[in-house]
């Protein structure tokens, strides 16, 4: 077997998700055997001590290995030698990314966005004014392939000129993409990620551990509107520990589709305001956030200016 079909090997063998795979590869390349020998004598030795069963792997993963091949899909794995990346982002990576597109922008600058599927139109039009200043900005997008906030930034982005990552909640061969995107979509400024096994469907709890791999790829997240509970709140929750700078927009009136933003400012994000003189939002330190500061510094608040006659956005 070549590396791409030991690595889908490995990730349907009995009991493993992202922890075990993750170990399996470091023992590995800690032993110095490369990934493609992992069901050879020696590979299966230290498989066998990681309480991993190879008798009982899966065969059919030849015609999945075709089908990425195929449709030009890259696969990566820890540490990602062949990428261009910090530190921070390896660390805070799943072990395997399957990609389709651009993979220079696995290391771009990148702004990342999360929101509700059912965000309000001010959501929505807060969401792509940011994306669009942020394309003009020449960074990066980073978001799911959900409906409303998600599709709304990657949308905005692409029929701007810029660039784009989206990254699944579901293997990147089940992926089809939703109409909005088809009519902006440039394969050259699109990047697939995935770190699921290429046939796995959508699950919520995929699409909740797709988020923390959201914020490993980006230098800032912003989180549009999100309930006290959910993926949203979560995404923002996980962005703070991690240390990736959360920058929530803040509105003149709470709802409840939007009263996680109220409890994330109160736990360390910084609040996005919209410049009274532009009418759009001041992204001052979220830029500044971006270019300047390594990956998990945590920004404080206080730090946000408020020249400029800031306003809250209103409802």
């Amino acid at each position: 077997m070549d590396q791409l079909e030991t690595i889908l090997t490995l990730m349907q063998l009995p009991g493993v998700g992202t922890a075990r795979l993750r170990r399996a590869i470091a023992v590995l390349s800690e032993a110095q055997v490369p990934i493609e020998e992992a069901f050879t004598e020696n590979g299966r030795r230290l498989l066998t001590t990681m309480g991993l069963s190879t008798s009982s792997r899966q065969s059919a993963v030849g015609s999945v290995a075709d089908r990425l091949r195929r449709d030009d899909v890259q696969c990566f794995v820890a540490p990602f030698h062949d990428l261009a990346l910090s530190d921070f982002v390896c660390a805070n990576l799943p072990p395997v990314l399957f990609v389709r597109g651009p993979s220079d922008l696995l290391s771009a600058r990148s702004v990342g966005f999360c929101g509700s599927r059912s965000a309000t139109e001010r959501g929505l039009g807060v969401a792509a004014d940011i994306a669009e200043q942020v394309a003009h900005q020449m960074l990066n997008v980073v978001s799911g392939g959900a409906k409303g906030v998600d599709i709304t930034a990657h949308r905005t982005a692409l029929s701007r000129g810029g660039t784009t990552t989206i990254v699944l909640a579901e293997g990147i061969l089940q992926h089809r993409m939703r109409q909005e995107l088809r009519e902006v979509f440039d394969p050259t400024r699109t990047l697939m990620v995935s770190e699921f096994f290429p046939d796995d469907h959508w699950m919520a709890g995929r699409a909740m551990q797709r988020n923390r791999t959201i914020c490993a790829l980006s230098r800032a997240l912003v989180l549009i509107e999100a309930r006290s509970t959910g993926g949203t709140f979560a995404a923002g929750e996980a962005a703070l520990a991690m240390g990736v700078p959360l920058f929530t927009a803040d509105y003149s009136a709470q709802h409840e589709n939007n009263d996680g933003n109220r409890i994330l400012l109160e736990r360390g994000a910084v609040r996005l305001r919209q410049s009274r003189s532009a009418g759009k939002a001041n992204l001052v330190h979220l830029l500044e956030s971006v270019r300047q500061r390594e990956p998990g510094t945590r920004t404080p608040e206080a730090a946000v200016p408020i020249s400029d006659q800031q306003d809250l956005f209103s409802r």
